[in-house]
């Protein structure tokens, strides 16, 4: 569980900064936590709108909020987390949940590119008839949107850009639950993004192969800062984030190692 504001200086209502909620919520799922707290729910930064900073009329859910719903209304408890590709693709972040009473299947998908992006979704080894996709984005607020027809055990939908979408399943399914992407069949390391940050950056690499691995950022004498991977991935894309906001400006190098690979890159650090 935690607690941890994106954002409290400005308005929850700007876009696309209130997409950020979002994006902490998948990743705090996907690191195994069960449960994402935000407190002072009535705040002009916040999920309804205390009436000040131009968050809206008093009572009015902001577009953080919509955002935090695309979690809350669907996922409830007795859902539990099921294995899901986490980041199918470059700019789209994903977690699936399953009911343990129902069997319900739901799906958010998170695109932070200001493209659209398609992303296919497959199924295995169960069957669901269809999925109903509820988006937010700039101009919708949990909007329901057209069914999707589930076939041959995939559905493939279009996430508008800088938007995050729940899928919620209708009929039985199992467990296992992947979005699709090309097996990876290279090492890479990815730049930083954004890059210059303030005071966090995401960082992305892909392998080729499930490996130990490692990845540290060190300043420009060599010293070692922070580790922010050392286990075993499975082959994939993955990312994690690095915050500095504890650190002095300038430039940090990253550094991936994977068995006998290693790659670095550098990146600013600018308040």
């Amino acid at each position: 569980m935690t607690e941890h504001f994106t954002d409290s200086q400005n308005s929850a209502n700007l876009w696309p900064m209130a997409l950020n909620v979002g994006t902490e919520m998948n990743d705090v799922m996907n690191a195994g936590m069960n449960a994402y707290i935000w407190w002072y729910i009535v705040r002009f930064y916040g999920p309804i709108s205390d009436g000040t900073n131009d968050s809206g009329k008093k009572g009015q859910v902001t577009k953080r909020g919509y955002v935090m719903s695309q979690f809350s209304r669907f996922i409830r408890p007795g859902y539990f987390r099921i294995q899901c590709d986490s980041h199918p693709q470059s700019f789209v972040y994903t977690s699936a949940y399953r009911d343990s009473i129902s069997s319900k299947v739901i799906i958010v998908a998170i695109n932070s590119s200001s493209d659209a992006k398609t992303q296919t979704f497959n199924f295995q080894d169960g069957h669901v008839d269809m999925f109903t996709p509820y988006a937010t984005s700039e101009t919708k607020n949990c909007a329901r949107e057209d069914d999707l027809i589930v076939s041959n055990g995939s559905f493939i939908v279009t996430l508008d850009g800088k938007s995050i979408t729940t899928f919620v399943s209708h009929g039985n399914v199992k467990i296992n639950v992947e979005s699709a992407s090309s097996a990876p069949a290279s090492f890479k390391l990815l730049q930083n993004y954004p890059n210059p940050f303030n005071p966090s950056t995401r960082i992305e690499f892909e392998i080729a192969e499930k490996s130990f691995v490692s990845l540290q950022v060190y300043n420009i004498l060599g010293e070692e800062i922070k580790e922010l991977a050392g286990r075993e991935y499975v082959a994939g894309i993955h990312s994690v984030m690095f915050d500095a906001s504890h650190l002095p400006n300038g430039i940090y190098l990253y550094t991936l190692r994977a068995g006998d690979l290693h790659s670095s890159r550098k990146m600013i650090f600018a308040k």
